[in-house]
């Protein structure tokens, strides 16, 4: 099985590749069998898209960030609303910010997704009151 990863900066990939220059370790759904994976770089380049380019200007990312969210939404009511839509969501992290407003990052697998979720969370009037933006992709 092959996967494919794109950097939107050539020096996260380098960052990731040394990371994982010997691969990385995990194990099965199960936890019995251990599975390795090898990183290697692309040898072909893709031309960065003109909306790709223009995310990257505009320091979108994965991920998005909304600070002032209502305490009613629970955890499972958060992460069904960042997969509405077929949007893949890596991680949903609730906390609080330093001046303890509740603090919600919505990591994604594509930053398109992201792009489209923070657009859906902007038109919504239940995250008005809401501070919306792009978050730092860890």
């Amino acid at each position: 099985t092959t996967a494919y990863v794109t950097f939107l900066h050539a020096s996260d990939a380098a960052k990731y590749y040394d990371a994982t220059a010997n691969g990385l370790l995990y194990k099965d759904k199960e936890g019995n069998e251990e599975h390795a994976i090898l990183t290697e770089y692309g040898r072909d380049v893709d031309p960065v898209s003109g909306v790709l380019r223009e995310w990257t200007q505009k320091e979108f990312t994965r991920c998005v960030r909304a600070v002032g969210v209502d305490g009613d939404w629970t955890a499972e009511a958060l992460n069904k609303l960042a997969g509405n839509k077929g949007r893949k969501v890596e991680k949903v992290v609730d906390g609080r910010n330093v001046n303890g407003m509740r603090s919600v990052t919505f990591r994604f697998c594509d930053i398109a997704d992201a792009v489209k979720f923070k657009q859906t969370l902007g038109r919504s009037e239940d995250w008005e009151e809401c501070n919306i933006h792009f978050a730092p992709d860890p």
